[in-house]
């Protein structure tokens, strides 16, 4: 499966909406930044994905610049595929720190992430 970029939002009680532009209508949620993630690779793009090609993949400008909803925050851009390995999510994070992309819920996720090795 290709890799696509996954625009997270940090709703104002702490959850995380998900979205995928390249996937018109995949979106899901989660109590927490990594629930909103495993939801994302585990159900809602394998079942958006049934039965369709992959479409093509855009780079992060295109993403960013897609409509969001009204009064969605600045969004923390993770490339995904489905099934990968929780590693994986680790590694983009990492990966993201090394960008102005960072937001608070990456930072966070890394802390405890490390915290708990």
């Amino acid at each position: 499966m290709k890799a696509y970029w996954a625009r997270f939002f940090e709703e104002a009680d702490g959850s995380y909406s998900v979205d995928v532009p390249d996937m018109p209508g995949c979106l899901t949620y989660g109590d927490s930044f990594e629930d909103a993630y495993r939801y994302l690779v585990d159900e809602a793009m394998p079942l958006w994905l049934e039965g369709r090609d992959n479409p093509p993949a855009s780079g992060p400008g295109a993403v960013l610049a897609a409509p969001a909803y009204d009064g969605a925050p600045r969004p923390l851009l993770v490339r995904v595929a489905g099934g990968e390995a929780p590693e994986a999510l680790a590694q983009a994070l990492a990966q993201a720190a090394q960008s102005d992309l960072l937001s608070k819920a990456a930072r966070e996720y890394l802390a405890r992430h490390q915290n708990h090795d």
